[in-house]
């Protein structure tokens, strides 16, 4: 990811909690937590599981594969959550951004239409300029 791209990402998220969606916080770190466990989470229960084999433990070992297949099962889950919880909210925040930019893009050009309109003089047509041409040149016709 380029130093633009992390910029622009940060930017999107300051405007998503700025906005008043501060869930988005819990989401975010519980999707961190969750991606950053699941590799020690098996190397904990991997060692462990040794542990439990060698001391011939049969049982206590079954019962620790069962929960770490729950536990890697469960937080790979959450983090599939969070990551579709979040995707959808950046989504909502870009619509949002663009029906924002949109509106203003549009009133602007509103306001230049308004300006042009008040500037004409009473009698001038009010059509587009490039009709102007054509009423300027019509009217030195009747001049020759």
């Amino acid at each position: 990811m380029k130093m633009k791209e992390r910029f622009h990402a940060i930017c999107r998220f300051l405007t998503m909690v700025s906005q008043g969606n501060h869930r988005v916080l819990f989401w975010l770190l519980g999707s961190a937590f969750a991606a950053e466990t699941l590799p020690y989470l098996s190397l904990f229960f991997s060692a462990r599981i040794l542990n439990l084999l060698l001391a011939k433990s049969y049982r206590a070992c079954l019962y620790t594969v069962v929960v770490f297949l729950l536990t890697q099962y469960g937080l790979g889950l959450f983090e599939k959550i969070c990551r579709q919880y979040l995707d959808g909210q950046k989504e909502l925040c870009l619509a949002r951004t663009e029906q924002k930019i949109t509106a203003k893009a549009l009133e602007l050009e509103f306001e230049k239409f308004e300006k042009q309109r008040r500037w004409m003089p009473s009698g001038a047509p009010t059509s587009p300029p490039w009709d102007r041409e054509m009423w300027v040149t019509s009217s030195l016709s009747f001049i020759r």
